[in-house]
């Protein structure tokens, strides 16, 4: 009789300790996909924010003259027979350059 106590307590203490190492593998793992949840959220408002970005940036270029604008400023865009006028801002101390300069 006292044999199988002993045999139940070894027993149950075997079993007790598979549980733990289970609910402890449970718990690591869930530690390491709220660490993924978190990274994957952070990555989602980064999405929707160049999203949004990219939607206004649409809604913005849909009209032609703010696309012309932009043609103009970065690719030096101009129609045929469009002047093209370059103001220099006036020269810091020292020096006396105002001139605007005007190309065909």
């Amino acid at each position: 009789m006292r044999g199988m106590k002993i045999l139940f307590a070894i027993i149950l203490t075997v079993v007790i300790g598979a549980i733990g190492f289970q609910i402890y593998g449970l718990y690591s793992q869930g530690r390491a996909l709220a660490e993924e949840e978190r990274a994957l959220n952070a990555e989602v408002a980064k999405i929707e924010e160049d999203n949004h970005r990219i939607k206004e940036d649409l809604r913005y270029l849909s009209d032609i003259r703010n696309l012309e604008k932009e043609l103009k400023s970065i690719f030096n865009y101009r129609k045929p027979g469009e002047e093209l006028l370059i103001v220099i801002p006036k020269a810091k101390v020292g020096t006396s350059t105002n001139e605007t300069i005007k190309k065909n």
